[in-house]
């Protein structure tokens, strides 16, 4: 279900020997393993070592603790699919863009999935990809439609947002790629369906 994990930021940019890459990716996936198997408030240092076969030393060199490290695998994340959501506007449509970038986002779905069972003060990939969405779909809202109300705005970027994350667990979940690419489809039947004069067929 790992068919991709985002690369880790802190490697970005360096010239990085590949046993250290390694082991980095050793470490996350056995944290997303883990947070697949238990609860993350009982996920220990100890079993992310145990899991990904490597030291307390090499650990604790990377990273302070364990929060330290889900920190900086959301924030890998969350900069993975802004760089895929800022380029929206370089296609026709919705369906056009997922032509190009479904893939990618599709390879990411068992990182997100296991991400989003942490849910801490700090660290809350959910909640932040809702407002992430949010606030990308108020920019280019406003951009194809400049006078939009704020209260009209504030309103759909929510009801947007917030559909747009269900929709990509449901999918995510079930495992199925081609759906994505007919969301358009799917929410034009049901505006169809909640404006269905059920007079005719009722008696």
């Amino acid at each position: 279900m790992y068919s991709k994990i985002s690369p880790p930021l802190e490697l970005q940019g360096k010239k990085v020997d590949l046993r250290v890459e390694r082991t980095h990716v050793q470490i996350r996936m056995a944290m997303l393993e883990l947070l697949n198997e238990k609860e993350y408030h009982s996920i220990r240092v100890e079993d992310i070592l145990q899991k990904a076969l490597v030291n307390r030393a090499t650990f604790y060199k990377y990273y302070t603790c364990k929060d330290d490290l889900i920190g900086k695998m959301i924030e890998a994340v969350k900069i993975n699919l802004d760089k895929t959501w800022e380029k929206r506007t370089k296609y026709g449509d919705l369906n056009d863009f997922l032509d190009h970038h479904i893939n990618n986002l599709y390879a990411m779905r068992g990182e997100i999935l296991a991400l989003w069972k942490v849910n801490t003060p700090r660290h809350h990939l959910r909640q932040d990809m809702i407002k992430m969405v949010s606030n990308r779909f108020s920019e280019l809202s406003l951009l194809a439609f400049p006078e939009k109300k704020p209260e009209d705005l504030e309103l759909q970027s929510y009801i947007f947002s917030n559909l747009a994350l269900d929709v990509l667990e449901y999918l995510f979940t079930k495992g199925v790629l081609s759906n994505l690419r007919e969301i358009s489809y799917h929410l034009e039947q049901i505006l169809v369906m909640v404006n269905f004069d059920f007079r005719n067929i009722i008696k």
